[in-house]
């Protein structure tokens, strides 16, 4: 992948590495991208917000999806934002959701981590009214992302 920094392929993965886990240490305090809701929006803020700094195509959709992939991107993404925002949803209906959007891989870069972080950012305002369901969905989300990513 071709990076702002002009690193080669091992050094940009030491340097995304680190910043991803840098930004992603500032994302519960300090970042919001002025949203006020979780939707395809934040999610592509998201992307460019971790990956901005490295690459030219971070927060863009891939540009092999055209308008009508748009409009079934973003409805996957506001169905995976009304079932965790419903404070008990079924956690397979939220994992297929959630397989269906991480096989659609629509960013050029960190699909993976960017998902699970829209995913974490949206459990964590719920999960105090439901710690222990909150804490299954977070660990049944992560495990079918690594799933369809080392598939």
């Amino acid at each position: 992948m071709k990076n702002k920094l002009g690193l080669n392929e091992l050094e940009i993965l030491d340097v995304e590495e680190a910043l991803v886990a840098f930004k992603t240490s500032l994302l519960d305090e300090k970042v919001s991208f002025n949203q006020t809701s979780f939707d395809l929006d934040y999610l592509i803020k998201l992307n460019e917000f971790l990956f901005g700094d490295l690459y030219t195509y971070a927060g863009k959709i891939s540009d092999r999806y055209e308008q009508d992939d748009y409009l079934y991107i973003n409805s996957l993404v506001q169905q995976i934002v009304f079932l965790v925002e419903s404070c008990n949803p079924d956690i397979e209906q939220i994992q297929y959701l959630v397989k269906e959007l991480a096989d659609m891989q629509i960013f050029e870069c960190g699909n993976k981590r960017t998902i699970l972080l829209f995913i974490d950012s949206i459990i964590n305002v719920y999960k105090t009214y439901n710690k222990d369901y909150y804490e299954e969905l977070h660990s049944a989300i992560h495990g079918c992302v690594r799933e369809r990513f080392m598939a």
